[in-house]
């Protein structure tokens, strides 16, 4: 965290950075790799998901807390490894100080993705290899194309359906410049951005420019996966059309849970901060119980519609069990303040005539008295629907600090 707040005092130039900070830079990259390992290898039952569509705090809620670990790409790293200067670094600091209070809690890890990529990169191609032969998975990314082009300058724009991809991808139509060509040597040089002739066939450029496509969407799929492999955590995407591609890979094991969580959408813990899902997430048995509940609603599930009807229906009872709890909670808190209190000191007045002796044994009669109700409240602290109560109860702290800026 140190590392960070004084990254994110850089100059807002574009002067290239320090020796300082590119050392530092470095070193947290080394430290992460190390965290990341060390989990891998010691702490095996804990949930590692890689993700790296949304914001670290979006992801953790959509998936309704089921990861002990989310790991994102390391923007500090990705900053230097391209001529970086004061601003872009200070940016990719203040992006991750955003998350300053789940970094803290080694919630939200950072990881430099490209170094995994870099490391199986032969494992990358391979899988690529494989999926291009599957004649489900090239059809499905065929059928979810959308090119726009060619273009009035000859260039085709592509995307899939479905996608978070911010920008679509680009192919110019290269034309040979006939003057160039040096038959002797085999060698001629070609010009972009030509006009567009209607009477041009462009229909062998536009089957390329589908094979380079699909090519490209499964290779990406499998970057993803690798940098899940490297760091022992499972990838799980926040795009429905990746999503429906996973599904279609020869995979050797189901998807995790978060998966379905993400695709039911669930609004339980959403427009949470990351200070507010850090202080949720020290609700420990709560959780847990969130996570059980999930795991057992899936265990039946045949496909991936019905695991998110199943995670949605686990969420719509938690929800509604929330709001019985938030009256039990408030009856309890009244009935346990109220009368035991009134009846602990009748008891006391009484056996005050008696000296100490009896306001000692009127002391443990009034704990007694309050005894169910504190087990009632303790107990209920433990079940996936208290996460609803406090979720609301961290939004009102927000809503009010956010008040009293406003107010400033």
């Amino acid at each position: 965290m140190e590392v960070l707040k004084e990254l994110a005092t850089c100059p807002d130039n574009e002067s290239s950075i320090s020796d300082a900070h590119l050392d530092s830079v470095l070193n947290l990259a080394i430290l992460t790799l190390q965290t990341a390992s060390s989990l891998t290898e010691k702490h095996k039952d804990r949930t590692l998901l890689w993700n790296e569509e949304l914001e670290a705090d979006v992801f953790l809620s959509r998936t309704l807390l089921l990861a002990d670990h989310v790991l994102i790409p390391d923007n500090l790293l990705k900053a230097v490894s391209t001529g970086p200067t004061n601003r872009s670094l200070r940016e990719a600091a203040l992006k991750h100080l955003k998350h300053k209070n789940l970094l803290a809690a080694g919630v939200v890890i950072p990881i430099p993705d490209g170094v995994s990529r870099a490391v199986q990169g032969r494992s990358v191609h391979e899988r690529t290899a494989q999926d291009l032969q599957r004649a489900e998975i090239v059809e499905f990314i065929r059928s979810q194309l959308v090119l726009e082009g060619p273009t009035a300058r000859e260039v085709i724009f592509g995307s899939v359906k479905d996608d978070l991809e911010v920008y679509p991808q680009m192919w110019f139509h290269a034309r040979i410049d006939r003057q160039s060509v040096d038959k002797a040597n085999g060698q001629f040089t070609s010009r972009l951005l030509q006009r567009y002739e209607a009477d041009y066939d462009y229909t062998a450029w536009i089957n390329k420019v589908q094979n380079d496509a699909i090519s490209y969407y499964v290779q990406r799929t499998n970057e993803r996966l690798v940098s899940a492999d490297v760091f022992g955590a499972q990838y799980v995407s926040a795009s429905p059309f990746e999503a429906r591609l996973l599904q279609r890979r020869a995979a050797p094991l189901a998807p995790h849970p978060a998966q379905a969580a993400i695709w039911a959408d669930i609004p339980m813990l959403s427009d949470l901060s990351s200070t507010g899902l850090a202080s949720l997430l020290r609700h420990e048995e709560p959780i847990q119980d969130l996570r059980k509940r999930i795991r057992r609603a899936l265990m039946t599930a045949q496909d991936t519609s019905q695991e998110v009807d199943a995670v949605t229906q686990v969420a719509q009872e938690i929800e509604d069990a929330s709001q019985l709890l938030t009256k039990r909670i408030k009856t309890n808190r009244l009935l346990s303040g109220i009368i035991p209190a009134t009846g602990s000191a009748i008891g006391m007045g009484i056996a005050s005539t008696g000296g100490l002796p009896g306001i000692s044994g009127a002391a443990v009669g009034a704990l007694a008295t309050m005894a169910p109700y504190l087990a009632t409240r303790i107990e209920s602290r433990r079940e996936a629907s208290y996460l609803h109560v406090a979720a609301k109860r961290v939004r009102q702290r927000e809503s009010k600090r956010q008040q009293r800026r406003s107010k400033r």
